[in-house]
């Protein structure tokens, strides 16, 4: 059975219309997870966006709940310090993912042969600085 050239013309166009659309779209959601990543790497830098969010939701409470003055920063207390405990929870298991991953890469080196071991290092630090881990080899 042979297809009508327009048909095959318009099926090929729609197949890499799909194609692009999935390719960024992976683009994309990589880039926003490796950003994210890299957001939380950093490790005793202001954390804006997690203090814009307890703002609004202290807002948010203090017009929807009718909050006093007193009341209201009483809430805004307590966000504040969730928030900062929240900040320290990101910090404390990011570095406790950066410590598996090293102790990961050593146990790994351990069972190669020493002249690969470098090269090891060197293409898991190459894949692991984009998503902000092992940017600083000295801390083993």
């Amino acid at each position: 059975m042979n297809l009508p050239r327009p048909l095959l013309k318009s099926f090929a166009i729609l197949m890499i219309v799909f194609a692009l659309g999935a390719i960024i779209g992976a683009r994309v959601t990589v880039h926003r997870v490796k950003h994210t990543i890299q957001q939380a790497r950093q490790i005793g830098e202001p954390h804006a966006a997690i203090e814009k969010a307890f703002l609004r939701l202290e807002k948010q409470f203090t017009e929807q709940l009718d909050l006093n003055p007193i009341e209201s920063e009483e809430v805004r207390e307590e966000l504040m310090l969730t928030a900062q405990n929240l900040v320290q929870i990101r910090n404390q298991t990011i570095m406790e993912v950066d410590k598996e991953i090293r102790a990961a890469l050593e146990r790994i080196g351990n069972q190669l042969p020493e002249d690969k071991r470098p090269l090891l290092r060197e293409i898991a630090e190459e894949r692991l600085s984009r998503w902000g881990l092992m940017t600083s080899p000295s801390q083993e």
